[in-house]
């Protein structure tokens, strides 16, 4: 059978229109059986498998770095910033549908953020927020205890 790929989406088969990072993620051995028939993958698809697997290794001869799942119109895109997004790490709560849980900082991030056009951008902003606020409560915890 002649190779394929690599895909965003599995082209065919029982688990055809699903997204490969989904079936890494949900049925792994089905994964590498369609990678030892005939699916070519690209680096970022094996960054995820290594991360499930927790450290499974795909053959560099099924890994294509010329390829199209990267869309064209983020090339400045770090692979970093496309493991982020298409294992959906880059997911931050959103207070805006209950803002009285938002942290004081919240609409400052919101203003900061919107400008980002990479993911890594966007998640490594949440968490300097995030570490200023436990640095502080970590202070006021300190302080109570002396």
């Amino acid at each position: 059978m002649q190779r394929e790929g690599p895909w965003d989406k599995i082209p065919r088969g029982i688990y055809q229109g699903k997204t490969v990072e989904w079936l890494i993620r949900n049925n792994p051995r089905y994964f590498m059986s369609c990678v030892k028939e005939w699916l070519d993958i690209s680096p970022t698809q094996a960054k995820i498998f290594k991360e499930v697997s927790q450290g499974g290794e795909i053959p560099d001869r099924y890994i294509i770095n010329d390829h199209s799942y990267r869309p064209r119109e983020i090339k400045d895109w770090t692979d970093r910033d496309c493991l982020l997004y298409y294992s959906n790490q880059d997911i931050l709560p959103n207070y805006d549908f209950d803002p009285s849980m938002a942290p004081e900082w919240w609409e400052e991030f919101r203003r900061r953020s919107a400008e980002f056009t990479r993911p890594s951008q966007t998640v490594d902003l949440y968490e300097s927020y995030v570490k200023k606020d436990l640095q502080k409560s970590l202070k006021m915890i300190c302080r109570d205890t002396r």
